[in-house]
């Protein structure tokens, strides 16, 4: 009994599909399902039911129970989104440069909005941004 749980445990496989990421699927003892069929539908569609918020769908087809999970959105609901969301930059870096060539550093990130540390650092990706846009405009 212990080797056969064992042995089903072993047989769950994971395939890949664009639209669902992941597909975990084991195989029902044919018997119970036939004997049982009415319950576990009724437990089926409570668990789709639940389920269905997060992303998750759970079908039965020839004696094999699959679950689906679509990953985005059910890294939409599990993910906690916590922390201060990012300050929107609008302004290109030659418009912040060219504001901080008559203002101090200071002023400059009192404009933007940001705090010293994350003015720097933002001018820092901002500038490899620029770099990168004016490698693609040569390479055209």
């Amino acid at each position: 009994m212990i080797e056969d749980k064992k042995k089903d445990a072993d047989s769950i496989e994971t395939t890949e599909l664009p639209e669902h990421h992941r597909i975990h699927y084991l195989p029902l003892d044919a018997s119970y399902c036939i004997e049982n069929a009415d319950t576990l539908e009724a437990m089926l569609q409570d668990l789709n039911g639940i389920f269905s918020a997060v992303g998750v769908e759970i079908t039965v087809d020839d004696h094999t129970l699959t679950i689906d999970v679509a990953e985005e959105k059910f890294a939409s609901v599990t993910k906690r989104s916590a922390g201060r969301k990012k300050k929107d930059a609008n302004q290109r870096y030659e418009e912040i440069m060219a504001y901080r060539d008559t203002h101090t550093a200071e002023e400059t990130f009192e404009w933007l909005g940001l705090t010293k540390q994350t003015y720097y650092r933002r001018i820092k990706e901002l500038k490899a941004e620029a770099e990168r846009e004016k490698e693609a405009e040569s390479q055209n």
